[in-house]
C-alpha cells in the first residue's frame, strides 16, 4: 500500500502509504538517487524496484529497507525507460536512441544479454 514517486529535479525517490480509510495519501520516505532517478519498475516477486542513473548504471532498492542493495552498469548513457519481466526473470534498460540492453538477476542482476 505504497506510492513510489520518482522526482530526477531532486534526485530521489519519494514513497508514501496509501490509506484506504482515510483515502489519503502521507510521506512516509526519500531514497536519496544522486544523478537520477530515471524510471522507476517495481518487481513486488523478488521484493525489489528498479531504477537508472543518467550515466549509464542501474540500482535494486530493497523494498522493505528502502536502500540501494546492487548497482551494474547497464551501457545506457542517457537511459530512457526500464520494464521488468518477473516470470524470467529480466530487466530491460533503455537508450536514448532506441535500443535497449537486458539484464538477468540470477545469481545476482548481472548483465547477460547485449544490444
Amino acid at each position: 500500500r505504497e506510492l513510489w514517486v520518482t522526482e530526477p529535479d531532486s534526485e530521489r525517490i519519494e514513497i508514501f502509504s496509501l490509506s484506504l480509510k482515510r483515502d489519503a495519501l502521507a510521506h512516509v520516505a526519500f531514497i536519496n538517487v544522486s544523478d537520477g532517478p530515471e524510471s522507476l519498475v517495481i518487481d513486488t516477486k523478488g521484493g525489489r524496484a528498479f531504477t537508472h542513473l543518467w550515466s549509464g548504471t542501474s540500482l535494486a532498492i530493497d523494498l522493505s529497507s528502502r536502500s540501494v542493495v546492487e548497482r551494474w552498469p547497464n551501457q545506457c548513457n542517457g537511459s530512457r525507460w526500464i520494464a521488468c519481466d518477473e516470470l524470467l526473470p529480466f530487466l530491460f534498460a533503455g537508450f536514448a536512441g532506441g535500443q535497449a540492453v537486458v539484464l538477468h538477476p540470477a545469481p545476482r542482476w548481472e548483465r547477460t544479454a547485449a544490444r
